[in-house]
């Protein structure tokens, strides 16, 4: 099919721009040409790719999330000098010359510029969309061996998440406790953090602020927590800052913490799940984070956690735990503040035939000895039909939404409706 002449014409102007006369045709062909070009949507499209051409590129080489290119400092300065320098050319009608230099260099490296288009808009798509590129930060610290950067705020995965000035998953606070107020300090692992997955607004502390304000206690609850913190993580953080003038503190501790080493600072910065800087582009974390993982899970390699646990002295590792929980609670009581337990099992252990947790009747008899109320949810969910205790998890140890609720409910009757923790009757009004 021959194409019409004035497109042919068009073409060998773009690819052989000194011998374009030899086309020309008898007639005003170029009159025609011009105003094909000076068409408005002509401008119209090339404006808005020029645009998009620049924030995209700007966004990917800069790392910047697209929506400050518009709204935000210099950037939206930037932007309004760029059409700026547009208008002039549009109103006298000299966007042919811009026009043909473009097309040229767009048909001769199209393969270059569509790749790079791909990966802007794939960029951009992944931090806008899913929160990549700006993971939450993690430090390293001696006392704690790693705790979350203080102040931070994060939308991952359609979820949001923050840490205010103390590491805790929580709003900012003032050492004082607030006048009138309940208090309660909830220490823990990532089931008590909730993880990226899971929205600020549906952990356990926060459900369960919400269920004592709706009783009419006016509370703040403290969420002190990150994944992989063992009992001594969470002793050093208590020796770090202490309890925060709580009424009450709330230890969580699962199934898995019984036997958990104390975590050290050692992946800060160089794991991918451990990040202490933000990574240059989103497709980085993308595949160094999410893709690579799964790619080494084919090849079932054991990481080294496991090898301890499987060839170390168990019973010396809880004994070292049980010496760091006593050692919490004598922190806790030399404030006078009560102290509870929140155990939190595992998903095989309530399944089908629900069985004792190992170590789990060595570590009530130490509670029991010790005069520390437990919060069970491994014995309350026992008496359960399997399908419901299924919805309350992710995976083996951590819990969905519905399981946090549950958990929420617990805390709730055992510590007010059963009236455990005195403050909730003495704070209600």
């Amino acid at each position: 099919m021959k194409l019409p002449h004035k497109i042919r014409l068009l073409n060998h102007k773009l690819l052989h721009p000194n011998n374009a006369d030899k086309l020309e045709p008898a007639k005003n062909s170029a009159s025609l040409t011009r105003s094909y070009l000076h068409n408005w949507r002509s401008h119209l499209i090339l404006i808005e790719t020029a645009t998009l051409a620049y924030v995209l590129i700007r966004s990917l080489l800069l790392g910047f999330d697209c929506s400050r290119i518009f709204f935000y400092g210099n950037n939206s300065a930037k932007l309004a000098d760029f059409y700026r320098k547009w208008q002039p050319y549009i109103k006298e009608g000299k966007t042919t010359d811009a026009i043909l230099i473009m097309k040229k260099y767009i048909l001769k490296y199209w393969i270059v510029i569509s790749t790079l288009a791909v990966v802007a808009v794939t960029e951009v798509t992944l931090r806008l969309a899913l929160g990549l590129g700006k993971p939450v930060l993690s430090q390293t610290d001696s006392d704690t061996g790693y705790r979350f950067q203080p102040n931070q705020k994060v939308y991952r995965f359609g979820k949001n998440i923050a840490y205010n000035q103390y590491s805790q998953r929580s709003e900012p606070i003032t050492i004082e406790k607030p006048q009138g107020k309940l208090r309660i300090l909830m220490v823990g692992d990532s089931v008590l953090n909730g993880g990226n997955f899971i929205d600020q607004s549906q952990i356990i502390s926060e459900l369960f602020e919400k269920k004592l304000i709706a009783s009419a206690y006016p509370a703040e609850v403290l969420n002190a927590s990150a994944g992989s913190w063992g009992i001594g993580n969470q002793l050093g953080y208590l020796r770090k800052f202490g309890t925060f003038n709580s009424d009450a503190v709330i230890l969580q501790i699962g199934t898995h913490d019984l036997l958990q080493p104390t975590s050290t600072g050692e992946k800060i910065g160089k794991s991918s799940n451990y990040p202490n800087h933000p990574p240059l582009l989103a497709i980085e974390e993308l595949f160094t984070r999410y893709g690579l993982p799964k790619i080494l899970k084919i090849f079932r390699i054991r990481s080294k956690a496991t090898q301890i646990l499987q060839s170390g002295d168990t019973d010396n590792l809880f004994q070292q735990n049980m010496n760091s929980l006593k050692a919490m609670i004598e922190i806790i009581r030399s404030q006078n503040t009560p102290v509870f337990v929140l155990f939190t099992p595992n998903l095989n252990e309530l399944l089908y035939a629900p069985e004792i947790p190992q170590y789990k009747s060595r570590f009530i008899k130490l509670l029991n000895s010790l005069e520390i109320p437990i919060i069970d949810t491994h014995a309350d969910w026992s008496k359960n039909t399997d399908e419901p205790v299924k919805n309350y998890f992710i995976d083996r140890m951590h819990l969905t939404v519905r399981g946090n609720q549950a958990t929420t409910n617990l805390l709730f009757e055992k510590l007010c409706v059963e009236q455990e923790l005195s403050a909730c009757s003495t704070t209600k009004p």
